[in-house]
Order: structure tokens, then C-alpha cells, then sequence
């Protein structure tokens, strides 16, 4: 007996743009993230995050950034194009 597919939505960069609420983009399925960290998780990651300045602070070409929107591509997979998001 043959089942039914099921089809999944697949989404943009584009369209994850215009959504309201903490999302993140996996090939093309969208992942509901949660709003806010716990105070833990943001000690940690703020304590990571002085680490990081300090041990990198002699090097001219390194940055530390705390939270960034990054897209790493939307192609067939066969090729990998970073780019910075700008919001």
C-alpha cells in the first residue's frame, strides 16, 4: 500500500526576512527558536565572549561579534557562498 507524501513548505532568506519572532532558516525549513536565553546561558556566553576579545585583541584582522543573522547560501548545495546579513 503507497502512502501520501507529504510536502513541506520550503522558504527563502527572503521570506525569513519578514518574519516576526526569533526564526532560523534550515534548508529551507523554518525553526522556531527560543525568545530569550536563561540568565546562565547568557553569563556563559557573555564570559565566552570576553574570552574571545581578549585572546584575539592583537589580531588585526579578527572581529567578536556578539549575535549575527548570517546566511550561508540558498543554492542546490552544490557550492558554499558566505555572506553577512544586513539586518
Amino acid at each position: 500500500m503507497a502512502y501520501p507524501t507529504k510536502i513541506l513548505p520550503h522558504y527563502t532568506f527572503d521570506d525569513w526576512k519578514l518574519w516576526e519572532g526569533n526564526w532560523e532558516l534550515h534548508e529551507g525549513h523554518p525553526i522556531a527558536m527560543s525568545p530569550h536565553a536563561v540568565p546562565r546561558h547568557q553569563e556563559v556566553a557573555a564570559s565566552l565572549m570576553a574570552e574571545f576579545h581578549t585572546a584575539l585583541k592583537a589580531c588585526k584582522t579578527c572581529t567578536v561579534y556578539d549575535t549575527l543573522d548570517y546566511k550561508i547560501s540558498e543554492g542546490s548545495g552544490s557550492g558554499c557562498t558566505d555572506s553577512m546579513s544586513d539586518n
